[in-house]
């Protein structure tokens, strides 16, 4: 049975995925902002090692134009370095890598 992380699981897109995950035959582990917050690489890369999942779907994104334009730091620090992050550590773990 394959371990499915879910990042950003209270979102849409996190809840309908993880809705059609969890009716399949994985070990799905959903997580949310509280559970893990991907601006953090160390946090990431901590879990990522405890939990060792074989598979990894993010579906967090700051992605509201508005605020983005008012906070554009935050907006890349989610939607870019952590993502770049969140790579790098999967890479670590001997995960392939898609986008």
């Amino acid at each position: 049975m394959a371990r499915v992380m879910l990042i950003g699981a209270n979102g849409q897109l996190g809840s309908d995925l993880s809705r059609e995950i969890q009716s399949g035959p994985h070990d799905l582990v959903p997580l949310n902002r509280t559970d893990m917050d991907i601006r953090d690489h160390e946090h990431v890369a901590d879990l990522l090692a405890s939990l060792r999942p074989h598979v990894i779907l993010n579906t967090a994104a700051f992605h509201k134009v508005e605020a983005c334009e008012l906070d554009a730091e935050q907006a890349f620090a989610v939607n870019s370095i952590a993502i770049r992050n969140l790579a790098i550590a999967a890479i670590e773990l001997g995960r392939t890598w898609c986008m």
